[in-house]
């Protein structure tokens, strides 16, 4: 990756670039399984959301770029109930111009050391099984796969395969 992307924290400033990417992975992937996307309202409630929890949000930045904002990715609760407060379910998303530049692997990379300083136990990662490059992405990381539930999604009229990623930390 170009030695100007840099990772850092998410501001409030960085609203309306973080929902365009996300817009852009409903709109375009497999990457959320729901065709709903956020408008500005729905995005600032996301970031008060996960600031209140003290989840990261960590961007991928290159300041030189006519968008600057090239990906980022969080950490949220894995399930509701307390028994699994020490394992976080993590997002990435890349912008489209930046993908297939390391971006995601910056980014993954920065949230598994930021992840490492919570009081965490492991990560999970859910993935489509039609993201090639996220499951090499993941397994690159030291994430293994620990489960596929066949079919259990529905996009754009498809049936969707889940496949379960898990990350021991801490």
């Amino acid at each position: 990756m170009n030695k100007l992307v840099t990772v850092r924290e998410m501001t409030a400033a960085d609203l309306e670039p973080v929902r365009l990417i996300y817009n852009s992975s409903v709109e375009h992937t497999t990457a959320v399984w729901t065709e709903e996307t956020r408008d500005a309202a729905e995005q600032r409630a996301w970031f008060e959301e996960k600031q209140a929890a003290g989840w990261p949000i960590l961007l991928a930045v290159d300041e030189n770029a006519a968008d600057p904002v090239l990906g980022y990715a969080t950490l949220g609760p894995f399930r509701s109930q307390p028994g699994f407060c020490r394992t976080a379910e993590h997002s990435i998303h890349v912008a489209p111009a930046a993908r297939g530049r390391g971006v995601g692997r910056s980014l993954l990379a920065a949230l598994i050391e930021r992840a490492e300083a919570l009081p965490l136990w492991g990560l999970i990662g859910v993935i489509s099984a039609d993201n090639a490059a996220s499951l090499a992405l993941h397994a690159a990381l030291g994430f293994e796969e620990v489960g596929r539930f066949p079919g259990v999604g529905l996009k754009w009229g498809r049936r969707l395969d889940a496949v379960f990623v898990q990350k021991r930390i801490g």
